[in-house]
């Protein structure tokens, strides 16, 4: 349930206000995260590549990454992120 005020996240694309159901959207807590974090580079999409790829990949520099959806918004920027950290992808 949401209510006037609260901060959601969801596929919204950029714009002021959106009409519509609420499926796929969910509360967002500034106490938790702060702002900024969902409107920053990395985002919600970038902090799911970063810890998928550091927390459970754990790849060393010189590791060969393999990222089967390179092409799309987690995978694009889990690329980046192997690159940086000396991997081969």
């Amino acid at each position: 349930d949401f209510s006037v005020g609260d901060y959601v996240n969801g596929a919204l694309g950029v714009q002021d206000y959106f009409v519509g159901e609420p499926r796929g959207f969910y509360k967002v807590d500034p106490k938790l995260v702060p702002l900024p974090v969902y409107l920053s580079a990395l985002g919600m999409t970038g902090m799911t590549a970063y810890f998928a790829l550091l927390d459970i990949g754990a790849p060393k520099a010189g590791d060969t990454v393999v990222i089967s959806g390179a092409a799309g918004a987690v995978g694009s920027i889990a690329g980046q992120i192997a690159k940086l950290k000396g991997c081969h992808v």
